[in-house]
């Protein structure tokens, strides 16, 4: 079994790589942040895409699920994932404030699991959409 990132022809992307290459490496935060996450990504390789809480979870109404990392003490990271045959597919990922309360930002969370169910349906009818995963050192 294998961790790769779903890759958006269209946009030409991975929308997770992306993500995590906004970290910087050389910084003491950013480096604990992208070893937190490597570590639980590496948790759900080993238990072979089996969403086990509280590292990860299902969601309700969709077929994926979710890793969760915490950025800081007010933001939640959601990494969204699948397993499809022998690949752990990372799919998209947003971040979330633990304290909101707007309409707003529901509209916003929907919008992205909306988002990365387009992404799991494109994977599964073509599942060459993939970059492998590179393991930080």
């Amino acid at each position: 079994m294998i961790v790769v990132y779903y890759f958006d022809k269209k946009l030409n992307h991975c929308p997770v790589k992306e993500y995590l290459n906004h970290f910087n490496e050389n910084n003491s935060k950013d480096k604990k942040i992208l070893a937190d996450i490597n570590a639980r990504i590496k948790f759900v390789l080993q238990k072979e895409g089996i969403p086990t809480p509280p590292i990860c979870k299902s969601l309700k109404n969709y077929h994926y699920f979710e890793i969760r990392s915490r950025k800081n003490k007010n933001t939640l990271i959601r990494i969204f994932y699948f397993r499809n045959r022998e690949k752990i597919v990372l799919l998209s990922c947003l971040e979330k404030p633990d304290n909101y309360d707007s309409a707003k930002e529901d509209r916003k969370i929907l919008k992205q699991l909306d988002k990365t169910q387009f992404y799991q349906n494109n994977f599964i009818n073509d599942n060459t959409l993939y970059e492998e995963y590179n393991w930080p050192e």
